[in-house]
């Protein structure tokens, strides 16, 4: 036998052996050089030379210059003789993995400006004719032509194309989808990126084939840019009925700032003198490029948005007064005079490594941290309210957007960036709702039926407004995806689409042109919605009985993303039984609109509560509101100040808890763009008031000498409190309700399963005791119906998140008239019964019953 050394030093030889083998084995080829020679054809008498720009990247680019002979500078050219070719230039360093864009600019550019280019492009693996992997011979009625460069010309030399031959190309797929002529949607947008701008090519065949992809997938509109197209393209457009259009006026991200403070001045006479100048002269510039008059038109005035950077003395007197109108005095925040009253400047990106440095012992410490971040959210929704008015006085009828993001990444839409979407909504910031999904084809944690989320949030956040909504459907989806994720925002009232965004790939980065598999899935999901276009454009979402509250402080204080998770797993757990819900602010909930609309059960998850709301659900519950919270929920105020306000309540003396799960790196400072962080459980420790039972479960700690005797809730439990109940859950329900997922590779798509048991009976029991009736069940767990209703007749969206077809699927839904017919698209009419019940297939992952 070995002795011990040996043995160490021999597996440590072969574990070092191994590492080297999957080294060499994991180490790849290094692709072969690429060169290119150009000869120019016509016109054949003009000496020329080429101004080259690969771009490997989005905003990266690399420019080489090629006369006789490659130049660092255009003076330093000599031109190429008319009859002669270029040199072979070496494009392998500017070229970067996969397919590249490269474009050819013939100079000078005037010399090309009647007639046009015909141009002999060859791509070779080395500096030789012998190494020429494609030649090829393209036009353009300007001075550049282009192409999709793949880094390896030996591998990938199928996907060396000039961009004629790549439209081409794409114009083939769509055609071989063999797609129904119609119906399309007409009313309900569906609106996508489509970039012709002179840049990769002019001629206008190319743009020609690009609308014909574009009507042919079911698209209405495209994207303007600079304010407005090309004439040509608009009649392009105008021809095949693509008759809408977004135009990008963000001028209101751009105020005037001041050097030398780093930031921007609060005098609102003059922000409000500039923000109506430069939209007035923005606006006049795309009528002018629409001599027509503009079509039916969006602005988006930011994508992503973030607040503002404020400094000098006006932002500080602006507080002041922010503050005052609040009722608050300089003693309130610790200080004698106003003078002493200090807002930062605030940066999104560092907001919490800013708030981690403050010494939040202090009470006084954190009411001015969270007073002054509400007043950086209220400056910056102030302006762009003024941006709002601005093009509503410029440009009647042109609604006004910006994507508020979903929250779960970057805290979109939140304080701690400084977009407020509730305060966007007080000061009427924007006209529409608008939000983008980036679910992919299906994450546990944002799986694909949460665009319904974003639609309610956003539509909560605007509330008492009810503005047309929108949504991006981004390409990162496939044939299935991008029809469940589309359902999912239609079914909370979605009427505009804007696929972010076709492309064509080499104009721009998160393009789908080259997704053959959600290019197939547009083209479906827009016949069937032209096929109920007008329901689907007049049809209203059964109003929701249940509302889960979204406490605008907690973001402010959360040191981790559990109660982000919370917020969005309860909210998919009542998705899942059917119940529709409206999310509420606690200053919905404060100032008394939440307790006039009459819902039947409001649910908690946070810890931080402004002390007026929770105020306000406390005369709520006791008034008989039926309330259900988890443990934690209003332990602390605005000012993450503890708090025992509901402690009667809910029957206990005193509540703390405890995390659960990987520790890790619990207590680690947040960072912003680490959405994939850990989700942390939390268990509840409760001291019961007398005469309270609860499930308990006791244990002992020591410390030192002493024992210690903790109560822990074993269970949810229920208890009167005055007219009304509440429902306690001591443990992170919607965590539990994640990680009992399942993930399935179905036979119609790759599918994420939650548990239809315990863990989601735990969620929705209280809302169905207390009388809320889910607006559409059926008869299998996560295949999901969705009613719209016009005055006369509506739908059921079906919406199969399983993965697989189901041959028998009951369907029942509450109707607000008697049923005349039902008809599915995929299976024509069904019969039902006087509950409003069918059964029908769902051997596909949509399909939408009309209701007459």
């Amino acid at each position: 036998m070995l002795d011990s050394r040996t043995r160490v030093a021999l597996l440590v030889l072969i574990v070092a052996s191994r590492a080297v083998s999957l080294f060499a084995a994991e180490e790849q080829p290094k692709p072969p050089d690429v060169w290119a020679r150009v000869q120019m054809l016509e016109p054949a008498n003009q000496p020329w030379s080429l101004h080259i720009i690969v771009h490997p990247a989005h905003l990266k680019q690399t420019d080489i210059l090629v006369g006789e002979t490659v130049a660092e500078k255009a003076a330093d050219l000599k031109p190429i003789a008319a009859a002669a070719r270029s040199p072979w230039v070496n494009l392998t360093a500017a070229l970067g993995k996969g397919t590249n864009s490269v474009r050819f600019l013939f100079e000078p550019k005037d010399a090309f400006a009647g007639a046009g280019v015909k141009a002999s492009f060859s791509f070779a693996t080395a500096a030789e004719d012998a190494a020429i992997a494609r030649t090829i011979t393209d036009h353009d009625t300007g001075n550049v032509i282009s192409f999709r460069v793949p880094q390896d010309l030996v591998k990938d030399k199928q996907g060396l194309l000039s961009i004629r031959e790549d439209t081409e190309r794409r114009l083939r797929e769509v055609k071989a989808l063999n797609l129904p002529k119609g119906p399309l949607p007409q009313k309900i947008w569906c609106i996508t990126g489509f970039r012709s701008n002179g840049q990769f090519y002019t001629d206008p065949a190319i743009a020609e084939m690009d609308f014909d992809i574009i009507r042919t997938l079911g698209m209405n509109g495209f994207w303007e840019q600079n304010g407005g197209q090309p004439g040509a393209l608009q009649k392009m457009a105008a021809a095949r009925g693509i008759d809408r259009t977004t135009v990008y006026w963000r001028a209101v991200e751009s105020p005037p700032r001041d050097a030398e403070l780093g930031g921007v001045r609060l005098d609102w006479a003059k922000l409000g003198a500039f923000m109506d100048d430069v939209y007035r002269r923005g606006i006049e510039g795309t009528r002018k490029a629409h001599p027509g008059g503009l079509p039916t038109t969006i602005a988006d005035l930011m994508d992503e948005p973030a607040g503002q950077g404020f400094a000098g003395p006006e932002y500080q007197n602006e507080f002041h007064l922010y503050l005052q109108q609040h009722g608050l005095t300089p003693d309130f925040l610790g200080k004698k005079t106003w003078d002493e009253v200090q807002a930062p400047t605030f940066n999104w990106w560092t907001y919490f490594k800013t708030r981690d440095a403050l010494d939040l012992k202090d009470l006084n410490v954190r009411r001015s941290w969270y007073w002054a971040t509400r007043f950086w959210n209220h400056a910056t929704a102030r302006l762009y309210a003024m941006a709002t008015r601005a093009v509503e006085k410029y440009a009647p009828g042109v609604g006004t957007r910006v994507n508020f993001g979903p929250p779960w990444w970057y805290d979109y839409g939140s304080l701690p960036r400084g977009i407020d979407a509730f305060e966007f909504g007080r000061l009427r910031g924007v006209s529409l709702n608008f939000n983008e999904d980036w679910v992919g084809n299906g994450n546990p944690r944002w799986p694909l039926e949460i665009n319904t989320f974003l639609m309610d949030w956003g539509r909560g956040a605007l509330r008492p407004q009810r503005p047309t909504s929108g949504c991006y459907i981004t390409r990162d989806a496939n044939r299935t995806a991008v029809k469940l994720r589309a359902f999912g925002a239609l079914a909370r009232e979605c009427k505009i689409f804007d696929f972010y965004y076709y492309g064509p790939a080499y104009t721009f980065f998160d393009h789908w042109s080259d997704n053959a598999s959600m290019v197939q899935g547009v083209g479906e999901l827009t016949r069937d919605m032209g096929a109920v276009d007008d329901i689907l454009w007049d049809g209203k979402a059964p109003a929701a009985d249940v509302a889960l509250l979204c406490s605008k402080s907690w973001p402010v204080w959360k040191q981790d993303d559990t109660e982000q998770a919370e917020l969005m797993m309860v909210y998919l757990a009542l998705l899942h039984a059917g119940i529709p819900v409206d999310i509420v602010s606690d200053e919905e909930v404060a100032d008394g609109r939440f307790a006039a609309h009459g819902y039947k059960c409001l649910y908690v998850v946070n810890e931080s509560i402004p002390a007026a709301a929770q105020e306000a659900i406390r005369r709520w519950v006791a008034d008989g509101g039926r309330l259900w919270l988890e443990g934690w929920a209003g332990m602390r105020d605005e000012y993450n100040t503890p708090t025992d306000a509901w402690n009667e309540m809910l029957g206990v003396k005193q509540r703390s808890w405890e995390p659960t799960g990987d520790l890790a790196r619990f207590g680690q400072e947040i960072k912003v763009d680490d959405w994939m962080r850990p989700l942390f459980g939390r268990a509840c420790v409760f001291a019961p008031r007398e005469g309270v039972e609860m499930p308990v479960a006791t244990f002992s700690t020591e410390e030192g000498i002493e024992t210690t005797r903790i109560r822990v809730p074993s269970g949810p439990y229920s208890l009167p409190a005055g007219k009304g109940t509440v429902h306690v859950v001591p443990s992170t329900a919607g965590k539990s309700y994640l990680d009992a997922h399942q993930k399935v590779d179905g036979q119609l798509a790759p599918a994420i399963l939650y548990p239809d048991g315990k863990e989601r009976e735990a969620i929705v029991r209280p809302a169905l005791d207390s009388g809320v009736r889910p607006a559409a069940t059926t008869s299998v767990s996560q295949i999901l119906a969705w009613p719209l209703w016009t005055q006369h007749k509506g739908v059921v969206l079906i919406a199969n998140f399983t993965g697989n077809p189901a041959e028998a699927v009951e369907v029942g839904f509450l109707l607000p008239r008697p049923v005349r017919a039902v008809r599915s698209l995929r299976h024509g009419d069904l019969k039902f019964d006087e509950a409003t019940r069918c059964t029908l297939p769902v051997n596909e992952v949509t399909d939408i019953l009309v209701v007459e």
